[in-house]
């Protein structure tokens, strides 16, 4: 498989998303810029497994399932890129507040998203994505800091799926998944 290397993540905020997920910036040496798509590492990140869960969404889950048995120099962009059209169907966005990890700049992209009517919760995926929203003077009327979902923090899965369950339950979404 051809593996490749991007210098940054577009934005997945599609019209109509309801909760946006900020992270901080993608890892320079991490699965995410070299397959192209957000929270790839998933040996290491409980972000898909949350989403899954929250959402009992069973593609993601089946999706996770396979990757998850595969190595990951057999992992295809492919199967993130459904991974990730899935969020477009729970009207959730992802995006980093930054490009790369020097954060010198804003991602821009993700400015004029915060304008969306459609759009009642912005969620950083841990401290450091609020720490840099901030820094570059970020406004939105609802924002709240969930755990980071990556496992290089000592929280565990079943503590972050409560953080994270009821938070987004508090975004007001009207769907009937959610636990």
């Amino acid at each position: 498989m051809l593996r490749y290397m991007v210098q940054h993540l577009k934005p997945i905020i599609p019209e109509g998303t309801k909760i946006l997920i900020l992270g901080s910036y993608p890892h320079p040496n991490g699965e995410s810029l070299k397959l192209g798509h957000y929270y790839a590492d998933i040996d290491h990140n409980d972000f898909w497994s949350l989403i899954g869960t929250i959402y009992d969404d069973e593609e993601i889950i089946r999706i996770l399932r396979s990757l998850l048995e595969k190595p990951k120099t057999k992992r295809s962009p492919d199967e993130f890129g459904i991974l990730e059209a899935q969020l477009v169907k729970h009207k959730l966005g992802v995006a980093d507040v930054c490009f790369d990890s020097e954060c010198l700049k804003v991602n821009k992209e993700i400015v004029e998203k915060l304008k969306m009517d459609s759009l009642n919760l912005v969620c950083f995926n841990g401290r450091e994505a609020e720490d840099y929203f901030r820094k570059f003077k970020l406004k939105f009327k609802n924002t709240e800091r969930l755990p980071n979902s990556s496992m290089a923090f000592p929280l565990g899965f079943k503590c972050k799926y409560i953080c994270w369950s009821t938070l987004l339950q508090k975004s007001n979404v009207n769907h009937d998944k959610v636990v």
